[in-house]
């Protein structure tokens, strides 16, 4: 089907789905919730704010009570419609019911609405997205000017692809990377480099892969937008995870098919025939119409006789107007913990983990690295990994170092449980539920059993040897 048609129907489901909203809501007498932005110069009369207290954040009946409550504060100050302009979800407390001893939480949910006096919107065809719809979701991402629906990334099966020989060793911003350009599309990239070691879908509307350790990808909208030789993102326990790749980890490239890694940074600029310092971040940067190179160095000194230096260490393309995405909320943190819990309550009485529903119920991941070909490491929150063999479960891994810390990722909880053992929590309290053949190795706990084994670390640097991390490793 010819996309500007798909395009062209798509936008008339939307525009009568916004249409039939605002009748359905003008009937109530309260002014409606649109969808979308209005493509003419409204009025924003006020911003308006609504919350509640709730054990069920996912309730549709309190969601519609928040929206409703909105639509009436509006109507009150004389507005024509609202737009919704943020949610926040965030817990507020935590506690624990006698009679099953699981934790629960109270979550407080937050609406903030613009309302607005209408404009004339005769142009209908270039309206934007609001950020969330009349029923408070999260709408689909917008580009540009133009309605677009979002595309959902999905990672890719490792058995689709082999990964072809690679020759072209050229950084620049005339070549990209290795003949990888920026603007290039996702699907071309696959094709001249193959299947990715990693993929994160850390970032709203943009997806990142990764070739070995040391090759980094970033897109949006389908689009190469940025490029860079160093990882920011996932922590260095967790890159040393990372298969080496040939070729792409030997860091054989060539700036301009000049400048190797390592070289000084006087050799870089008589190379390159430049005669700029570096900037603040200790780069040398090159702009062109289409992009953006940066070189990065290090600063290095000499032992033996205490001269300085600055080395380059990487680099860095980027479109010009590339900005980088936010972080992806981390929503579905408790609930993982809770399914977690359960798989290992579930092992503990000898009964088997139904591994489409246990997925299913921890909901998408935010990154994968494939380990090698049978095995598969799943990153579903700053705290939890999982490992696949094969398609059936291997590991549950919890851990508070998932993400680099450069990102300040502030999760929902730390708090992760598995039944009886709480992170956080000192030997002495845990002992208690150790079965009687416990193995205790200084700050180590091994509970095996048929099916499994529970590792158990607490941290022998703090006053109370607190749990931090667990691993529950399934035998097949």
């Amino acid at each position: 089907m010819n996309k500007n048609i798909v395009k062209i129907f798509i936008l008339a489901q939307i525009l009568t789905l916004s249409s039939n909203t605002f009748a359905n809501q003008t009937v109530q007498g309260l002014p409606p919730i649109l969808d979308y932005i209005p493509n003419c110069t409204y009025q924003v009369i006020e911003k308006l704010m609504v919350k509640t207290d709730t054990r069920n954040p996912k309730s549709e009946s309190i969601v519609n009570e928040l929206l409703t409550k909105l639509q009436n504060k509006a109507a009150e100050i004389g507005a024509d419609a609202l737009i919704l302009v943020d949610k926040k979800i965030e817990i507020k407390k935590a506690y624990t019911r006698a009679q099953n001893g699981k934790r629960h939480y109270t979550y407080r949910i937050r609406y903030v609405a613009e309302s607005i006096k209408q404009c004339k919107d005769k142009n209908l065809t270039d309206r934007k997205l609001a950020r969330f719809n009349h029923q408070g979701q999260r709408t689909v991402a917008m580009a540009g000017a133009t309605l677009k629906l979002e595309k959902k990334f999905t990672f890719i099966n490792k058995s689709k692809t082999s990964r072809p020989k690679i020759t072209d060793n050229e950084v620049s911003l005339s070549n990209g990377v290795y003949g990888a350009k920026l603007g290039e599309e996702y699907e071309s990239v696959i094709d001249k480099f193959g299947v990715p070691s990693v993929q994160l879908s850390l970032l709203e509307d943009e997806l990142i892969i990764g070739y070995g350790r040391g090759h980094w990808f970033h897109f949006q909208a389908n689009k190469l937008v940025k490029i860079q030789s160093s990882n920011d993102f996932l922590s260095q326990s967790i890159i040393n995870q990372v298969p080496l790749l040939e070729f792409f980890d030997d860091a054989s490239w060539k700036i301009n098919n000049t400048v190797a890694r390592k070289m000084l940074l006087d050799d870089v600029k008589s190379a390159l025939n430049v005669d700029r310092g570096l900037n603040d971040k200790n780069q040398l940067t090159f702009n062109r119409d289409d992009g953006i190179m940066m070189l990065n160095f290090i600063h290095s000194i000499n032992h033996h006789n205490k001269e300085e230096s600055y080395v380059l260490k990487g680099f860095i393309l980027q479109t010009d107007n590339y900005k980088k995405g936010n972080i992806q909320p981390f929503n579905q943190q408790l609930k993982q913990f809770n399914t977690i819990s359960q798989a290992y309550k579930n092992l503990a009485l000898e009964e088997d983990i139904d591994l489409p529903e246990f997925k299913n119920s921890l909901g998408d991941p935010v990154g994968r690295i494939i380990l090698s070909k049978s095995l598969t490491l799943e990153i579903y929150n700053p705290n939890l990994l999982v490992t696949l063999k094969n398609n059936e479960l291997a590991s549950i891994h919890l851990t508070d170092g998932v993400f680099s810390n450069k990102l300040n990722i502030i999760p929902v909880s730390n708090n992760w449980y598995l039944d009886h053992f709480n992170n956080g929590e000192s030997l002495d309290q845990t002992r208690m539920f150790f079965p009687e053949n416990a193995f205790e190795m200084h700050s180590k706990v091994e509970l095996q059993s048929d099916k499994y084994t529970l590792y158990l670390f607490f941290d022998e640097n703090s006053e109370a040897n607190a749990l931090y991390e667990a691993e529950i490793k399934l035998w097949f």
